[in-house]
């Protein structure tokens, strides 16, 4: 019952030298996203955020804790309820492909879980 997507990061967060924002592509799938949250609000979604890489501050727990907080208000924006919806940081932990692969292990995991 429960699902799992595995997204690259970039579809959703861009680094400027100000900060973390949403990336250019991010309204695209922000807005296919919450129509699907929206057509199955008896599910519970789960963002999580990873990191790999350097510099650390931009890849560690905090700083991907701070990504998944910005797709989690951007999809309260498109009217998800924001209690349905879990925001969390998973910095540098369980990279899925090697150490080679650095933006592929930079990546967002959205769980609609049941």
């Amino acid at each position: 019952r429960d699902i799992t997507l595995i997204i690259p990061r970039a579809y959703f967060i861009k680094n400027t030298p100000k900060g973390i924002g949403l990336s250019p592509e991010a309204e695209r799938h922000v807005h296919w996203l919450s129509s699907v949250m929206n057509k199955f609000p008896e599910y519970k979604v789960v963002v999580k955020v990873f990191g790999f890489g350097l510099p650390a501050k931009n890849e560690n727990v905090k700083a991907t804790e701070q990504m998944a907080k910005l797709i989690k208000g951007a999809l309260v924006e498109k009217g998800v309820n924001a209690s349905s919806i879990e925001a969390i940081g998973a910095g540098d932990a369980k990279p899925i492909f090697s150490q080679k692969a650095v933006e592929e292990n930079r990546r967002v995991e959205i769980s609609f879980v049941y």
